[in-house]
């Protein structure tokens, strides 16, 4: 099974609406999908996509900000160059928030037992290596309190 999630704007060269959406495909292979579907109107490019961990959430995030320019489904009435740069705008914002979230969770959770938990999962998860050394330093640092006797 693919785990990978993408948002993408297609453009198609019969009208001059955009489609924006998400897929578990590839976006390439979604875009050769919808050319190719029966009653389809000309052909799709794929002009944008990113592969991102949340693909439901930014796609309706997307759909939110831009719905002054929805026109029907997926499809928008917005030039191709500031769809673009919103859509790099939301995603950047977005991965930056979730980056954050485990962090607001340890610093607001009691017990150092829940802290360790929440380090443990976070190491199990990143695959930076400075970010690991620095969470094995705070999961350190928690153990040491956590065994700490007075």
């Amino acid at each position: 099974m693919n785990s990978k999630q993408y948002v993408y704007i297609f453009s198609n060269n019969e009208h001059e609406k955009i489609k924006i959406g998400k897929t578990n495909k590839h976006p390439q292979i979604r875009v050769e999908q919808l050319s190719k579907q029966t009653g389809a109107i000309g052909r799709f490019t794929c002009e944008w996509f990113k592969e991102v961990k949340n693909s439901e959430y930014i796609e309706k995030t997307l759909h939110y900000f831009l719905r002054e320019f929805h026109y029907e489904k997926e499809y928008y009435l917005l030039d191709l160059m500031t769809a673009k740069e919103f859509a790099n705008k939301i995603v950047k914002d977005i991965e930056a928030i979730e980056e954050v979230i485990p962090l607001i969770i340890e610093t607001t959770t009691p017990s150092i037992e829940a802290r360790i938990k929440i380090i443990k999962k976070m190491i199990e998860k990143e695959s930076a290596p400075k970010k690991i050394e620095l969470l094995k330093k705070r999961l350190e640092l928690l153990d040491n309190l956590l065994n700490y006797s007075f």
